[in-house]
């Protein structure tokens, strides 16, 4: 048996009925998921069904019940999601930069992939529409992007001629220790 289909409810249930698995055997967890799934799924059993059904007492699957829908009545409010994200961004450049660093290209795109998706769900980031023609034309990237790009070349070039001036006697290259020089 694989280990996600011993943990899946459907699967747990499925064998308890055909008894293949005793429901003794179960786990706390396991019996939790197992009523959240009955719950949702089957909410016309009653307690002592349920209780019967998994070999404990009534007052087992009731008070795994209320903590279910205590649970299930946790509020996310705006600002858990600004501190999760915030937190969210901060983990991910770091890792990002990590991975740049040791120029593990691949990686480093799949981990913002999967870090913009997340920020997507979380309805941080705004997916746009494809459909909707809000695309930039190369030119028009490029025109804005210019001033940009003009200043990271120049700040590039200087910090070459700062580098080759920093040359000393066996020929190998000192770090540029002043950096913002070329700001």
């Amino acid at each position: 048996m694989a280990q996600g289909q011993a943990k899946s409810p459907v699967f747990l249930l499925g064998k308890i009925r055909e008894k293949v698995i005793d429901p003794k055997a179960l786990t706390q967890h396991q019996r939790k998921i197992c009523i959240r799934h009955l719950l949702e799924e089957e909410p016309g059993l009653s307690e002592y069904q349920m209780a019967a059904l998994l070999g404990v007492p009534r007052s087992t699957v009731n008070r795994y019940k209320h903590e279910i829908l205590r649970q299930d009545g946790w509020v996310v409010d705006q600002l858990d999601v600004r501190l999760y994200s915030t937190n969210l961004i901060r983990k991910h450049s770091i890792w990002i930069s990590k991975l740049e660093q040791q120029q593990s290209w691949y990686k480093a795109a799949s981990l913002l992939k999967s870090f913009t998706e997340q920020l997507i769900d979380l309805g941080v980031l705004v997916r746009v529409d494809p459909s909707a023609d809000q695309r930039m034309t190369i030119q028009e990237f490029l025109r804005k992007a210019a001033p940009t790009i003009a200043k990271t070349q120049q700040r590039y070039e200087c910090q070459k001629v700062l580098a080759s001036e920093a040359k000393d006697v066996s020929g190998k290259d000192n770090v540029v220790r002043n950096p913002s020089a070329c700001a």
